[in-house]
């Protein structure tokens, strides 16, 4: 009696440890499916459907959507598998309170329908639609932080191993959707900086333009103002004219002067008493003279 019941109780345990492993191996195939799965997804959409497609092939669900958090709450239906068309398409956004979703991310747990009414999650196919009959919703953390939330749906009842299955994959998971949100952000300051470059170039374009234009008009101005001086030196400049000559007295370029002696002291137009008195004291810039 007592050989048989420790026997028995041998047996079982040895059942217990190949379960556990068998467990154990299923989650570790489940991980490695999904990493692969992600591993050639660049964009948060395609990483949220690949995960989705990866979750739904092991897992048996029938439908589901992956959900990002926003940096000022809320979240946004990041893509969606089997979900019926006109109850909410990817890229939908989602209020932060009052939902499970909502709730799932704020306590940081996973929830779980084990019997949803009718009508509650649609599953959509081809040829129809049909409601799930059980629903998980699980949160994803990545480093500590949470990044988002997965929501699957089965024709059948919960299992257990649903659940540690999405617990397991949620680092993974959630490193995939960071590396893709990083990805986005970086692509959008590379497109802001080109934008902002591009701009700048046309600001310089037109800065230099601009420059033309001054040196143009100061050289313009330059040429003016020399043109003047020229013209007031010569407006001021004496002359000799038949009409201001004194008598006996001839004009040449710069000066009047006759074949007597010779004398400065002329005003600058060749005129009046000056012109016609050498005892005149006032001199003049120009060569009035008598020889």
């Amino acid at each position: 009696m007592g050989l048989s019941t420790t026997f028995e109780s041998a047996l079982g345990e040895q059942q217990r440890r190949g379960a556990m492993l068998a467990a154990q191996a299923w989650l570790r195939e489940g991980q490695s499916l999904l990493s692969e799965r992600l591993a050639g997804e660049q964009e948060l959409q395609g990483v949220g459907h690949a995960a989705l497609e990866s979750l739904s092939d092991y897992v048996g669900s029938v439908v589901g959507a992956l959900y990002t958090q926003e940096a000022g709450g809320g979240f946004v239906r990041a893509a969606v598998w089997g979900w019926p068309a006109g109850k909410g398409d990817a890229g939908e956004r989602v209020p932060a309170g009052r939902t499970l979703v909502a709730e799932c991310a704020a306590q940081r747990r996973p929830i779980a329908l084990a019997d949803v009414p009718p009508g509650y999650l649609q599953v959509s196919s081809g040829s129809g639609e049909a409601t799930a009959r059980s629903v998980r919703l699980a949160p994803i953390i990545h480093e500590g932080q949470l990044v988002g939330v997965v929501e699957l749906g089965w024709m059948r009842g919960l299992e257990d191993r649903d659940g540690e299955l999405l617990a397991a994959c949620s680092g993974i998971l959630g490193a995939s959707l960071e590396s893709a949100r990083y990805r986005k952000r970086l692509q959008d300051v590379l497109e802001e900086t080109q934008q902002l470059n591009e701009e700048l170039q046309v600001q310089q374009e037109e800065l230099r333009t601009a420059n033309e234009e001054l040196e143009e008009q100061s050289r313009a101005l330059k040429e003016s103002q020399a043109h003047r001086k020229a013209s007031r030196r010569n407006w001021n400049r004496p002359t000799c004219s038949s009409a201001t000559r004194p008598s006996g007295w001839k004009c040449s370029a710069t000066s009047c002067s006759r074949r007597s002696r010779r004398w400065r002291n002329a005003p600058p137009n060749c005129s009046g008493p000056a012109a016609t008195s050498p005892s005149s004291s006032p001199t003049c810039r120009t060569s009035c003279a008598r020889r």
